[in-house]
């Protein structure tokens, strides 16, 4: 069954708010990582999951540690963030336009939070990438470790 689009990030949040009831704690953003989006996905029937439910997604608050970041295209910059360790990258953040200037090149290490639209994912190795171009997007820059 193939759920459409514009109920795509409905399923989300049941999702999310099923692993908010099960849980005794607050989700933060190492929970969202670990129970909406790697869990799933690195189940046997991670493609499916996939392109069910997070394909073209707002994805919920995330944070990671910032292992590269380089200059793609003009107005494009490509973020490299590591979610569980520092140095193995498991995300990619494409910033485009008025997102890709920054004010100063932020440090490997730096922990960054972000929210953006779930664009593509690889199993082996294992890497989602999300693009910053839909409202309730943002990358900070939080601190360097």
């Amino acid at each position: 069954m193939t759920i459409p689009r514009f109920l795509r990030g409905a399923s989300l949040l049941l999702v999310m708010a099923s692993v908010i009831t099960s849980q005794t704690a607050t989700v933060g953003p190492a929970e969202s990582w670990q129970w909406v989006i790697k869990r799933p996905l690195s189940a046997p029937d991670g493609e499916e999951y996939f392109d069910r439910a997070l394909k073209d997604v707002l994805a919920p608050t995330l944070q990671g540690v910032l292992v590269s970041i380089t200059r793609e295209t003009v107005g494009v910059r490509r973020i490299l963030l590591a979610m569980e360790t520092t140095d193995k990258a498991d995300v990619t953040i494409l910033l485009r336009g008025q997102m890709a200037k920054l004010k100063s090149e932020p440090k490997k290490g730096t922990l960054v939070r972000f929210r953006g639209v779930v664009q593509q994912f690889t199993k082996e190795p294992f890497t989602v990438t999300f693009l910053t171009n839909r409202r309730g997007s943002f990358v900070d820059f939080v601190e360097s470790h």
